[in-house]
């Protein structure tokens, strides 16, 4: 009974002794493997960085806006944006005198839209939150009660 003994552990010493030669050799080519697969991603990143590589930002929606200035004041009065969407707005001057198209912030400012002629602003402004931006004419008599508007950015 003792040689039976014996013999098992001699046999499985035996198994441990070939297995621990055939595995650790393997575990060390795959690490030597994955320190060059390491090695290769570290040099192409260098590479990247040095070719001025840059992440492009995603594209920003636009959207076109038409208004019509009258003597009795905007046309619409308001209208909705995203807040990250770039929008260019043509102001024309449908009235008898001179008007103009201001939002004071983003500081945007038309100057004056003479009778007859248009004029184009952009808003490229990204905004972090919703947000009612108000517009107005500030040209000579316009009155501020009807001359004014609302961009509701959401």
């Amino acid at each position: 009974m003792q040689n039976k003994s014996l013999l098992f552990i001699t046999v499985s010493i035996l198994a441990l002794v070939v297995a621990v030669c055939i595995i650790f050799p393997r575990l060390s080519l795959i690490e030597q493997r994955i320190g060059a697969i390491e090695k290769t991603n570290d040099a192409a990143s260098k590479d990247i960085a040095a070719a001025g590589a840059k992440t492009v930002p995603a594209q920003r929606k636009t959207k076109s806006v038409e208004i019509i200035i009258s003597d009795e004041g905007f046309s619409p009065s308001g209208f909705q944006m995203g807040t990250k969407e770039i929008v260019t707005i043509s102001i024309t001057n449908h009235g008898k005198s001179a008007h103009s198209f201001v939002i004071d912030d983003p500081a945007t400012d038309s100057g004056p839209i003479e009778v007859g002629q248009t004029k184009t602003v952009t808003i490229n402004k990204r905004f972090d939150q919703p947000v009612a931006l108000k517009y107005y004419s500030n040209i000579g008599s316009d009155s501020a009660d009807s001359f004014k508007g609302t961009i509701m950015v959401f």
